[in-house]
């Protein structure tokens, strides 16, 4: 009798070690399982900040593309609008020296004593 529950004893508490290193064993895989996942997420989350990254830049790149193209339209339309001023004045002076030689050419001989001499 009492092998039988020395035995009953060795079978319960070999057992009872199975029990536990099974259970360990889940509870191992469950925290290696939750590593990987962590892990997994950590490089997603890392991915995700390097593409926003990149995106910004470019952003940043065509906004300083589009404000140069911008700076340069408007230093060409100025230099446009300056020279279309600078002709307008130099038509204006040619018209107005025109018109100034026609009228002494009219009245040349009544201004005879007035025009100095060259």
């Amino acid at each position: 009798e009492m092998m039988r529950q020395n035995q009953d004893q060795i079978a319960a508490k070999k057992e009872m070690i199975e029990r536990m290193e099974h259970e360990e064993k889940e509870a191992v895989d469950r925290m290696l399982k939750r590593f990987e996942d962590d892990e997994e997420d950590e490089r997603r989350k890392e991915e995700n900040r390097r593409a926003f990254r990149h995106r910004f830049m470019i952003e940043v790149n065509e906004q300083r593309l589009e404000r140069a193209r911008m700076a340069q339209e408007e230093k060409e339309r100025a230099q446009r609008e300056t020279e279309a001023l600078k002709e307008q004045k130099e038509y204006k002076q040619r018209v107005i020296s025109e018109a100034r030689r026609k009228l002494l050419e009219r009245h040349a001989s009544e201004l005879e004593g007035f025009l100095p001499q060259l």
